[in-house]
């Protein structure tokens, strides 16, 4: 998937991350459908197989995911395919700005919320792939403030930032799904 050049900076490949998206998102559907329906809004409550639970129900994490993906990764791939920060277009790479859009949307449907999620990801992979592997490695957004906050991401490290995501957010569903009381 990436590796670290001399510069220290990951390389990563746009069909590889392609298919990485692809492949986090039908691993994100697989766990959400196993979800029982009884609780796609139940908050999960203390500790989870020994580790402290996650206060969101299932719908607050897909919609947590779309907004992210719609209103934070998508637009800001955009503008880096144009050569841009990203920073005109969202006010941060942090989340809290969207917390209220996701407690508003939280309470849809979990159908209509993976098909918002499988619509902004399909963006996504259309996005990525409009670049190529050198432009998509080219250091250019410092919204994630890795590091110091003054270290630059590539696009590459924005989308890959993606399929993390997507994993943390799955991680969480498969413990409360397997192990909560």
């Amino acid at each position: 998937m990436a590796r670290e050049s001399a510069s220290e900076h990951l390389v990563f490949s746009v069909t590889e991350i392609s298919k990485m998206l692809q492949e986090s998102l039908d691993l994100f559907s697989w766990v959400v459908a196993r979800v029982p329906k009884a609780w796609h809004y139940r908050v999960p409550e203390g500790a989870v197989r020994g580790l402290r639970g996650d206060e969101r129900s299932v719908a607050h994490h897909i919609a947590h995911l779309v907004l992210y993906e719609v209103r934070l990764a998508n637009p800001v791939l955009g503008e880096l395919a144009e050569g841009r920060d990203g920073t005109s277009i969202v006010k941060s790479g942090s989340m809290s700005w969207l917390l209220p859009e996701t407690l508003e949307l939280c309470v849809s449907p979990i159908e209509e919320l993976m098909s918002q999620l499988r619509q902004a990801r399909s963006e996504h992979i259309k996005i990525v792939n409009n670049f190529n592997d050198e432009r998509f490695n080219h250091p250019i957004t410092r919204l994630w403030g890795t590091g110091d906050g003054s270290k630059l991401e590539s696009p590459g490290w924005v989308a890959t930032k993606t399929v993390q995501h997507t994993g943390e957010h799955a991680n969480s569903i498969f413990r409360f799904t397997l192990f909560a009381p």
